[in-house]
């Protein structure tokens, strides 16, 4: 069999022993919740952001707050004061963090990703980043995965990943949490064998090694695919529905706010176990 050549994606590897096995993100999640804050303590999100995260806060007995991106000239950033002034309040225990951001598509600069979880270090708010989309980036720019932070901020974060959205592996139920600190780490992952998360079925490892190893070259035709899909789609809304505006990482309209709202009102919180 030949030699598999090693492919560093997004100019990071992780330690081996950072790693730690979940059958979901979301779960993990869930499960991290329940094991590192109380119920009653508040969980920081950025609006507007994936609705699982207020399922997965609230259905456990925790409030969100939000720091609100900032929309405007075409382009969502962090509102940098706000974000400080609510980290520093001393019911958020966690922030969730969304890279690259669901809805709204944009991978956050390795600047954004160190600024934030320095935030968070200062402010002993433990960062869980959901970098499920990390590998499907369609620009030449890249993730910044939380886990390559400096030391003093490092310790303070979770990376979350899968191969199930860029390779369709949902299925199978892997994910990874890649968590530096050592003692975090212990912590997280008794999390997931009490919520009976921690153990893969038969297909989950093997599947998953496939994707990452021998996937480049599927995923290099994916993303082109991707890319043509998206200039079409941005070619037929400018002709036929030109209320809707197109942005360079994703779709909004001028009713984004309202829009946001309204899922929010149709989200449900739920219980994950």
């Amino acid at each position: 069999m030949p030699a598999i050549e090693l492919i560093i994606e997004h100019r990071a590897r992780p330690e081996e022993d950072w790693c730690v096995f979940a059958s979901g993100v979301v779960l993990a999640i869930s499960a991290m919740i329940r094991q590192f804050t109380s119920p009653g303590d508040q969980i920081l999100v950025q609006e507007p952001v994936y609705n699982m995260f207020y399922s997965v806060i609230e259905g456990n007995g925790r409030r969100v707050i939000s720091s609100d991106l900032v929309y405007e000239n075409g382009k969502y950033s962090v509102n940098w004061s706000d974000l400080e002034e609510k980290l520093a309040t001393p019911s958020v225990r966690m922030m969730v963090f969304c890279n690259p951001h669901n809805p709204i598509g944009y991978a956050w600069s390795e600047e954004e990703v160190k600024r934030i979880a320095e935030l968070c270090a200062k402010h002993k708010v433990l960062l869980i980043s959901d970098e499920i989309h990390g590998d499907l980036v369609l620009t030449d720019e890249d993730i910044t995965p939380a886990f390559t932070v400096d030391w003093d901020a490092k310790n303070w974060v979770v990376s979350l990943i899968s191969p199930s959205k860029t390779f369709n592996l949902a299925a199978l139920h892997a994910a990874c949490a890649i968590i530096p600190n050592p003692d975090l780490r212990a912590r997280a992952e008794e999390s997931f064998f009490l919520a009976g998360i921690g153990e893969p079925n038969l297909l989950a490892i093997p599947a998953a090694i496939a994707a990452y190893e021998e996937g480049h070259d599927w995923l290099r035709e994916l993303k082109q695919v991707l890319r043509d899909n998206f200039a079409y789609a941005r070619e037929f809304l400018a002709k036929e529905v030109p209320e809707v505006k197109v942005l360079d990482s994703n779709l909004a309209s001028d009713i984004t706010k309202s829009l946001c709202n309204y899922l929010l009102r149709q989200s449900h919180p739920i219980s994950i176990l």
